[in-house]
């Protein structure tokens, strides 16, 4: 039968819409009598078929774009308690898969609020790091993903700027013991 149905999906269509019909209240009369093995056959279903549910949901919301916007508005309107404690769940796990990329929003976010002119691109703050050899400008230790940090030549505090040209690879602990003074102010401390 299900052979037959996926090869003759519109005469099984056909066959369905006569048949409802001709008994219209027949499938609703069924499900009022029998509503939770509805529901628990409903849900067995789509925890079986759960590709083919999420698929046909997309190409849904594709489809109707403005219905799709007032359900998920009329969602969230009813439970909005749990639809923030779901969106900072989805933040924090983003967050926590890309440490990168939440550390370069921070410290764009740090820039703006201080007010400081200029950005740059990650590739440009590459090959300041390669231009360096991977290495950081104060102590020369060798420096990985993991222990590069960005040091602005003057701080940002002191009123430097954001620009590529200011920033220098460091090894967190140089960065530390810098705080806000200036590239040169923490050489001449390093060198007395």
């Amino acid at each position: 039968m299900r052979e037959w149905r996926k090869n003759n999906l519109e005469k099984a269509r056909a066959i369905g819409r006569r048949h409802r019909e001709k008994f219209p209240n027949e499938q609703r009369e069924w499900y009022r009598n029998n509503r939770e093995l509805a529901i628990s056959l409903t849900k067995a279903w789509r925890k079986k078929n759960k590709e083919k549910v999420v698929l046909d949901a997309k190409r849904w919301a594709k489809e109707n774009p403005e219905k799709y916007a007032e359900s998920k508005a009329r969602t969230i309107a009813k439970n909005p308690e749990k639809y923030r404690r779901l969106h900072a769940a989805r933040q924090s796990r983003y967050r926590s898969n890309h440490p990168d990329r939440k550390a370069r929003i921070d410290r764009a976010r740090y820039a703006r609020v201080r007010m400081a002119p200029g950005e740059y691109s990650e590739s440009k703050w590459l090959q300041r790091v390669e231009y360096h050899g991977w290495k950081c400008f104060y102590c020369k230790v060798k420096l990985n993903k993991n222990t590069l940090t960005q040091d602005h030549a003057i701080p940002l505090i002191r009123g430097g700027s954001n620009h590529a040209a200011n920033l220098l690879p460091a090894c967190r602990s140089c960065n530390s013991k810098k705080k806000d003074l200036t590239v040169f102010e923490y050489l001449r401390r390093l060198a007395a």
